[in-house]
């Protein structure tokens, strides 16, 4: 089946086939799911983007079928989340901190050390990550930042920049064994001010 968060017209004709489930719930879409698959049973969950994961999640766990468990989908769409736990097991990792949209930009920017990077702590493909190399440039970054992620984030990292070449692993984790699907140069050094 396929569930959206927006009801099709077509779910009347395929009752079967499609689902409409709350993503920004994911205990309340587990528990439609689980209703749902009580007269369509339901072997594996697919999640296809950041929040979907966590749904997919929660579903996998409700229903009882393989899948990632909550946390760990709820910890790779955080990156704030995710700078916390590649700490706690030593793995190294530029300075992060974590700010409030609504704390006054001037203040962060004059206990920064520059060059640093502001990013959104949600959204995937370096979408809102702004390098800013001075305190002026930090005010400027942050405004633009709160524009992109307002209505959806209260609160933002601050990195300190890393220089050089960036490499990216797709990979799929199966049964905790890691699956390399390629492993990439990214073309132009990622320096910013912007990274696409």
């Amino acid at each position: 089946f396929l569930a959206s968060e927006r009801a099709s017209s077509f779910e009347d004709a395929n009752p079967a086939g499609l689902l409409t489930l709350d993503f920004q719930h994911p205990e309340r879409a587990a528990d439609e799911a689980g209703v749902f698959a009580r007269q369509h049973p339901i072997d594996a969950v697919v999640g296809v983007d950041d929040d979907t994961a966590v749904v997919a999640a929660a579903i996998a766990e409700r229903l009882h079928v393989k899948g990632n468990p909550v946390h760990a989908a709820v910890a790779a769409r955080d990156k704030h989340r995710q700078r916390e736990l590649l700490a706690e097991h030593g793995v190294q990792a530029p300075r992060f901190a974590l700010h409030l949209l609504d704390e006054d930009p001037r203040e962060i920017a004059r206990a920064v050390v520059y060059p640093c990077v502001l990013k959104p702590l949600r959204l995937s493909a370096s979408r809102g990550v702004i390098r800013a190399d001075d305190p002026a440039g930090f005010v400027v970054a942050h405004a633009r930042l709160s524009a992109i992620i307002a209505g959806c984030d209260t609160a933002f990292l601050v990195e300190d920049f890393v220089p050089g070449y960036e490499v990216a692993l797709e990979g799929l984790l199966v049964n905790r064994r890691l699956h390399v699907l390629a492993l990439f140069d990214k073309p132009d050094p990622l320096d910013g001010p912007f990274f696409e």
